[in-house]
């Protein structure tokens, strides 16, 4: 009889504990979720002002769990195809990184960053691009380029 009774506190702390940690994992899931949306919206509109006539975004390569898979970052900058950065040229790989780091910038200011020629990819006209994009950013946040 006792035994009997040590057995079900046993199953019942058993369900409890499995419970509590389905709790956490739904939790997980909403809190990254949450995250990585506002992160692609702002990385959407970052790219958009970097890459007038581009688009770009994040996409996970599972959904349903996203921390099986990884993350692709796809970009179409001007008016070209949609393509993995793996396929840009520098300066369009320089561009999609910058527009993701500020991305996530927005999302979890510092406050401050240090930029190590972040230009040196970029012509002229992206690199103003850049510039004026960090000036307004600047307005939060403490931006130092080196050269």
């Amino acid at each position: 009889m006792e035994l009997d009774k040590k057995n079900e506190s046993i199953i019942q702390e058993k369900e409890k504990i499995l419970q509590f940690i389905s709790e956490l994992e739904a939790q997980k899931f909403k809190v990254f979720m949450d995250c990585y949306d506002k992160i692609n919206r702002n990385f959407k509109m970052i790219f958009s002002k970097l890459s007038p006539d581009g688009e770009a975004k994040l996409e996970l390569e599972n959904k349903d769990n996203p921390f099986i898979g990884g993350l692709d970052i796809m970009a179409r900058p001007g008016q070209k195809k949609w393509c993995l950065t793996q396929a840009m040229s520098g300066g369009e790989k320089t561009l999609t990184i910058i527009a993701l780091i500020l991305s996530i910038q927005m999302y979890k200011p510092s406050p401050y960053y240090i930029l190590d020629e972040i230009d040196a990819a970029l012509d002229d006209a992206n690199a103003s691009l850049v510039a004026e994009l960090i000036k307004e950013l600047s307005e939060k946040s403490q931006f130092i380029e080196t050269c």
